[in-house]
């Protein structure tokens, strides 16, 4: 696998990711495991998720699981303020 330096951050990732958005909504934890080491076996260490990705913060729930005793070997990216719900209080970066 080939690897880039994330700005001046001093990581270094892989010039493929792994984008997470079907995990809690098409693929279940089992699954969630077996995509995320197979990447890992391969050399991917760029992991993409957010909030709302399968419903509800279920990725980031399953990435999480998925990765216990393996964080250390994956850059994780999230991202957060999308709409998760109608009230104010449930997007734009609210509390």
């Amino acid at each position: 696998m080939e690897y880039r330096n994330l700005g001046n951050s001093g990581l270094q990732v892989s010039v493929v990711g792994l984008g997470c958005n079907n995990f809690g909504r098409r693929v279940d934890l089992d699954g969630t495991r077996a995509v995320i080491d197979a990447c890992i076996d391969q050399g991917v260490n760029l992991l993409d998720t957010a909030d709302v990705y399968g419903g509800e913060g279920a990725s980031e729930e399953l990435m999480g699981a998925a990765l216990k005793g393996k964080r250390h070997q994956v850059v994780l990216a999230t991202k957060f303020a999308s709409p998760m719900g109608e009230g104010p209080m449930q997007q734009g970066g609210s509390r």
